[in-house]
């Protein structure tokens, strides 16, 4: 996509659950009719996939089956959709998301082409991919490096703008190379409750520094301006 002035915002691992809608995903709608984005970019993880993940269950916990998981994605992207208007909505997949197409892939091969048995026949108004470009210096795709220091180390290896998720650790970090070109790499944070009970589960207690966020990015003139984030400021505010 090319954007001369505009904006387009990015949210990722919403993992959206039945029955929830956090702070984030409530700003998110409003800053997406105040703003009305050129592209709105689900970044990844939409779909959590808790039931036909690699990873056993914990316990006796409850998990929201596959069937109830679609219906709350669906259920809060239609929301999204009814908010963005005409905008483009992008969707580059996330781990979680993959696991959908993966685990029909390897118990039920036969069904192969068969509408349905892919997350993106679900959401048809989504365009799903690996990566999404902008203006041809701006990569928009899940995840590369991970890690503390993976904001960093995007810039450092793609020497491009590099917006990526999967730590659910909202950050922005600016790199100004040889040539006087200043380059923004951007971690998103989570569209889920940080501290919610389920996210507690999957990190077994531990602190993963997970803050709940997403990020606004905007262009003048065909130049990406310093990328904002939107976080959560406490159960009825965000800051941005």
């Amino acid at each position: 996509m090319s954007v001369d002035n505009g904006s387009v915002i990015v949210f990722s691992d919403a993992h959206f659950y039945p029955g929830v809608k956090t702070t984030a995903n409530r700003a998110l709608l409003s800053m997406i009719r105040n703003i009305k984005p050129v592209a709105v970019v689900c970044n990844g993880d939409a779909f959590d996939g808790g039931t036909i993940s690699r990873y056993p269950r914990i316990g006796w916990d409850n998990k929201p089956t596959v069937a109830q998981e679609l219906e709350a994605v669906e259920s809060a992207l239609t929301e999204i959709e009814e908010a963005a208007g005409s905008a483009a909505l992008v969707w580059p997949m996330g781990n979680h998301d993959a696991r959908y197409e993966t685990y029909l892939a390897a118990n039920a091969p036969q069904y192969e082409g068969v509408a349905g048995f892919t997350l993106k026949d679900r959401f048809p108004l989504w365009r799903p991919c690996w990566t999404f470009w902008i203006n041809g210096d701006t990569c928009i795709t899940h995840f590369y490096h991970t890690g503390m220091h993976a904001v960093w180390n995007n810039l450092l290896k793609a020497q491009c703008n590099y917006v990526s998720s999967h730590r659910h650790s909202p950050e922005v970090r600016a790199y100004t190379n040889a040539m006087g070109k200043t380059l923004y790499g951007v971690d998103t944070g989570c569209l889920a409750d940080a501290f919610s009970d389920h996210n507690r589960d999957y990190q077994q207690g531990r602190h993963g520094n997970h803050r709940s966020a997403f990020s606004v990015l905007a262009w003048e003139d065909g130049k990406l301006l310093m990328p904002e984030l939107c976080q959560k400021w406490d159960e009825d505010t965000v800051h941005f």
